[in-house]
């Protein structure tokens, strides 16, 4: 959905070579933010580890 509404707000019937080159620069900006929040996620160092068991014996 967001890909589609980021292709209709900047192309258009006569956009032409600009409307692409926003729409690029749009797009390299929420690449750079979605990798900046995956490596901020701490929670997948744990991925793939089998869980601890937290019931003490």
């Amino acid at each position: 959905m967001g890909a589609a509404a980021a292709g209709g707000a900047f192309l258009s019937a006569r956009s032409g070579a600009a409307g692409l080159h926003h729409l690029a620069l749009f797009m390299l900006v929420a690449s750079g933010l979605f990798l900046t929040l995956t490596l901020a996620d701490r929670s997948l160092c744990l991925t793939g580890r089998p869980a601890r068991d937290t019931v003490s014996a």
